[in-house]
Formats: C-alpha cells, sequence, structure tokens
C-alpha cells in the first residue's frame, strides 16, 4: 500500500482523516498544534466545533468520493457500492467518536504536562481547552444553563462538550448494552468529579481518566469503522430519526447543537441523494416516505443554518471553477487579491458567529428539531 511505502496518510479512513484534522482543529500535544488563551487574546478567533464529514465537504472536495472511483480502485479500497454503506454517514459516525477521543488525548497530555512541570505558574490546564461560555456570557437571573443544571460543581469550567454531541447516538448505532453504556457514564462521571475537585481540575486526576476515555473511545470509533456496524439507507435513516430526538433529551449549547445540526444534515442530503438516485424496488418504501417529508425538513434545516451559521465560509464559493492567467506575476496578483477577499469574509464572520454564540438558546434549537423528528416519524 502507498501509506507504507511512501509514507502517506489513508486519509479513506474516517478514524484517521479526523485524527489529522483535528490535530488543528482540536489540538495535538506531539505535533506543538495547540491553541492558547494566550493566542486568544493575541486576537486569534475561538475555535469552532468540529465535524469531520462537514469539515471535509467544505473545503471542497479535491477528490473522488469512494463511490466516484472506477471499480478498479473501488476494489483496491475493499469499497463495494451494494455492501459498504453510505460514505459520509460512517465518517459522521466514526469521526464524532474519533473527534471525542482526540479532545481526551489533548486533556491527557495537559495533564501530564502539568503534573510533570517544576514550573508553579503553569498548575492548570491550558484555559483554551475549557468551554468559553462557561465565563463569557451574560448574567441573566433566568438563564437556560441554570435550568440546565452543571455536571460539575457550578462555577467550575467544563471541558467543550461538542465532542460528546453524538456519543449516545454512536453508542446505540454500534449496539451497545445497558452495561456499556453504564460503564461510559461511569467514567464520564468521574471525569467530572476530577474537573470540580478545584478550579479548572485536578491534573492528577485527570490524567488517567481522559487516558481511560480516550481508549474507550477508539475502541468504540474502530468498532464503527467497520462491520458488523453497516451504514445502508435504512440504518441512516434510524440515524436521523435518533438525532432529531436527543434536543428532545438533552439541553445544548451552541457548539453542541451546531455538531448536531452539521451531523444530521451531512446524513440527510446523502441519503436523500442516494435515494432519490435509486432505482432498486426495495429502495421506493423509504424513498417515497423521506420525499413525501422534503418540504417539513426543508423549513426548520434553513432555520438551524441561519441561527446557528452552518454554513462554513466558501463552502459554495470555493467550488467554483476559477480561471487563472498563464503569467505568473498577473497570477500571482490574482491570487492575493483573492486572498483579500477570502480575509475579508473571515473578518466578518468571526464577529458573527460570536455574535450567534452570545444569543444563543435552545428553545428554537429543540423546537426546530421537534419539527424535523415529528416529520421522519409519519
Amino acid at each position: 500500500m502507498k501509506q507504507s511505502k511512501y509514507g502517506m496518510t489513508d486519509l479513506w479512513d474516517p478514524v484517521v482523516r479526523t485524527e489529522i484534522c483535528a490535530s488543528c482543529h482540536v489540538g495535538d500535544t506531539k505535533k506543538g498544534r495547540v491553541l492558547t488563551h494566550e493566542m486568544y487574546a493575541a486576537g486569534h478567533p475561538p475555535l469552532a466545533g468540529f465535524e469531520a464529514a462537514t469539515f471535509s465537504l467544505g473545503m471542497p472536495p479535491h477528490w473522488q468520493t469512494l463511490r466516484e472511483k472506477s471499480p478498479a480502485i473501488q476494489k483496491l479500497l475493499h469499497f463495494d457500492p451494494e455492501k459498504s454503506g453510505l460514505e459520509q454517514t460512517r465518517i459522521v459516525l466514526a469521526g464524532n467518536v474519533a473527534g471525542f477521543r482526540e479532545a481526551m488525548n489533548l486533556m491527557t497530555s495537559q495533564a501530564h504536562a502539568c503534573v510533570e512541570s517544576k514550573d508553579q505558574t503553569k498548575p492548570i490546564l491550558d484555559i483554551a481547552q475549557f468551554d468559553c461560555a462557561q465565563c463569557h456570557h451574560d448574567l441573566k437571573r433566568k438563564s437556560w444553563r441554570q435550568e440546565r443544571g452543571y455536571p460539575t460543581i457550578p462555577g467550575r469550567p467544563e471541558f467543550r462538550a461538542f465532542s460528546m454531541a453524538l456519543l449516545p447516538v454512536a453508542m446505540a448505532h454500534a449496539g451497545a448494552d445497558e452495561t456499556s453504556v453504564q460503564s461510559f457514564q461511569g467514567k464520564l462521571a468521574n471525569l467530572y468529579k476530577a474537573l470540580s475537585a478545584r478550579p479548572f481540575g485536578d491534573p492528577g486526576q485527570l490524567e488517567p481518566l481522559a487516558k481511560d476515555l480516550a481508549d474507550w473511545a477508539n475502541t468504540l470509533a474502530q468498532k464503527l469503522n467497520h462491520d458488523p456496524v453497516k451504514y445502508d439507507k435504512a440504518a441512516a435513516f434510524d440515524l436521523l430519526k435518533r438525532i432529531a430526538q436527543t434536543p428532545k433529551e438533552e439541553v445544548p449549547d451552541y457548539d453542541t447543537a451546531r455538531q448536531l445540526a452539521w451531523s444530521f444534515r451531512v446524513i440527510y442530503e446523502e441519503l436523500l441523494s442516494e435515494l432519490q438516485a435509486s432505482k432498486a424496488p426495495s429502495d421506493e418504501t423509504l424513498k417515497t416516505k423521506l420525499v413525501a417529508s422534503r418540504d417539513a425538513i426543508a423549513k426548520p434545516l434553513a432555520e438551524l443554518e441561519k441561527g446557528l451559521l452552518l454554513k462554513l465560509p466558501f463552502t459554495s464559493e470555493a467550488n467554483q471553477t476559477k480561471d487563472y492567467p498563464a503569467d505568473k506575476a498577473k497570477r500571482d496578483m490574482l491570487l492575493a487579491e483573492y486572498a483579500k477577499q477570502r480575509q475579508a469574509v473571515y473578518d466578518k464572520f468571526w464577529p458573527d458567529n460570536l455574535l450567534k454564540q452570545a444569543d444563543y438558546g435552545p428553545e428554537d434549537f429543540k423546537k426546530a428539531f421537534a419539527t424535523i423528528a415529528e416529520a421522519l416519524s409519519k
């Protein structure tokens, strides 16, 4: 394989792809890619949530999907169009769990550095690893955060929860039994106890607990990435229903709401596209059902996109083919102009995103997904 022969990375593997992407979008101590609170203070925008399939599709793809590959290449990559299932849906599920693994790996490495450090000015994890809105939010007498409650002692900052958004859905899809679910909940409860032990957590307690959760997530991610977990059309539809029900049971923060909406949208668009293209009689019932609910789902999805800024900068524009002049000097001038235009978009997007986060309340999000859940249940 070229991965081992030429040192290339197997980005067809959702878990590997997420690990590579998350080294920047989450952080990787070994590679020296950790965004710090000091960088925020210097002007770097806070890291947004990260959903591997959404961010890959927003680059945009400069590669063929596995379904677009020739039969010969599909055979080399062990991909069977009839049996391997929906590619983007697999990336969503396995990628979300792998993203949580990377978040726990980062916590493990930071906690270890705190324990080993002889510098007494660095006794805690970097503040950037915690939920910014735990401190930076309006003080309101009736707050949705207070009504939701806290997994830690009130006033103790929590780590960013968006990476856990799809874990219950992923565990159910992998066939986890009640004992396995309770085991995970116990591990997570112990982590929150360590975060409550003192402000920003006790590194000595956090290191082994985060490492244990990272190992647990790795096992689940690998299981989701391989058989017997299936990603056929029926399974994708069940995933949509599970995700749509999640806001009914939880009160998500802004980044978690985006994670759920991004994940739902990727699976929904892939499933709808596959069903519309299918001529298989076995798909007719599900095809009729999803097409019939399309209008009822479109409106709340549009509301979610507007309220949560789901569209990443240049997601559509980047797909447009640009003609570059052959002359190097002219080409360099044009590229410099494009860079200025992109920067102007980013300079607007990030303040808008922070304003959306500041104004966020879960009521509209829960209402939109309740409408979607109802449409899928008919």
